[in-house]
């Protein structure tokens, strides 16, 4: 063999043996998405099963010490989120799936600082038919979902949206489709500047007062326009029973000294004496009890509710189809409603309950 067919062979025969060391080191150091056949790919189709590896080693598997472990089943692996720079998105990798990422699936992610489980500590988050975390409004044949821009969060109950109010039910997240309206037995409209806007919570509670006055429904709203004032509320009855509407039902008002309380009931001021026991007409005591049935038939309401004990009433949280009935005297030192309407608010509670009970309401 000639001297420099010798050198050729002896090249070829190094780089032969060290081939196999190059590409054990080429997939040692891969991070990225593998198919199921084990090739690299940086394509992200629909419905696609996929694999993440970080340095050749597939994450999300059953054992990854990165795992999520939910302390609510006894430290059950869940699996891990990552986020792919390439993509920009983030991914759930299933332990239950051998790590394969989610696809157009909810997961449920717990928190990792709980100390005691709970199903409160953690967040329900979609991923959609590429395996992407769901960010902002997503529609599905059942409805409308909203998901947190930046932790994905699907979001649940009331929450002010680019300055709009939205629902959510509270178990599943889907959405709400409320439509405010206001009382047809209203007389006089005379709105207030004093309100907050649209609500920041679902109507729940109904809040009665006494005006300390004889009033008409015009000169009640002139009153809550003063800017001396600072005051509003949903509606009042008058002296001869008639309703005054001074802000909106979809708007929170200022009566109660509860920014908490407000966002969430309809206030009513009615016309009362100046005096203890602070008693209205009859005819004002039955309009209010139409008033509040009109009040909770239009917002889905089949039960009002009196507990007459400020801590019971604060800390419950109205099933669907309740309503509660709070006073001012809770929230601030004051007599509001007055000992005659406080004594009848039992008896209004029951009047109203027993007119949503009747198939067919006659409002006016």
């Amino acid at each position: 063999m000639k001297k420099k067919e010798a050198v050729l062979l002896s090249i070829t025969l190094t780089i032969g043996a060290l081939a196999p060391i190059v590409t054990t080191l080429a997939e040692g150091s891969y991070t990225g998405f593998k198919n199921a056949d084990g090739t690299e790919t940086n394509e992200i189709k629909p419905e696609q099963t996929l694999y993440w590896y970080e340095n050749g080693i597939r994450q999300g598997v059953y054992g990854d010490p990165m795992n999520i472990k939910d302390p609510n089943y006894d430290g059950y692996e869940r699996g891990r989120e990552i986020y792919d720079p390439k993509s920009d998105a983030w991914y759930w990798l299933d332990a239950n799936n051998d790590g394969a990422i989610a696809v157009d699936k909810e997961v449920w992610i717990p928190y990792t600082n709980q100390e005691e489980p709970s199903t409160t500590n953690g967040k329900w988050v979609r991923y959609d038919k590429y395996g992407q975390m769901i960010k902002g409004w997503y529609a599905t044949e059942e409805g409308a979902y909203y998901y947190d821009p930046i932790t994905g969060e699907m979001l649940k109950g009331m929450h002010v949206i680019n300055g709009k109010t939205y629902m959510f039910d509270p178990v599943t997240g889907l959405k709400y489709y409320v439509s405010y309206s206001n009382s047809p037995l209203v007389d006089a409209v005379v709105l207030s500047q004093y309100t907050d806007g649209q609500r920041t919570h679902t109507i729940d509670r109904i809040t009665p007062h006494c005006v300390e006055g004889q009033v008409t429904a015009e000169s009640l709203g002139a009153w809550f326009r003063n800017p001396n004032r600072e005051a509003s509320s949903n509606y009042g009855i008058d002296r001869d029973g008639r309703v005054g509407m001074y802000v909106e039902e979809k708007n929170n008002s200022w009566c109660s000294s509860s920014q908490f309380n407000d966002q969430r009931a309809i206030t009513i001021e009615c016309a009362s004496d100046t005096w203890h026991p602070y008693a209205v007409r009859d005819v004002v005591f039955e309009k209010l009890v139409l008033l509040c049935t009109d009040i909770c038939e239009r917002n889905g309401k089949n039960k009002l509710i009196w507990f007459n004990d400020r801590n019971t009433s604060l800390a419950y949280e109205p099933k669907p189809g309740e309503m509660v009935i709070t006073v001012h005297r809770w929230f601030k030192n004051k007599a509001c409603p007055g000992d005659y309407l406080y004594g009848r608010m039992g008896e209004l509670a029951d009047r109203v309950t027993a007119n949503l009970s009747q198939k067919d309401i006659k409002i006016r």
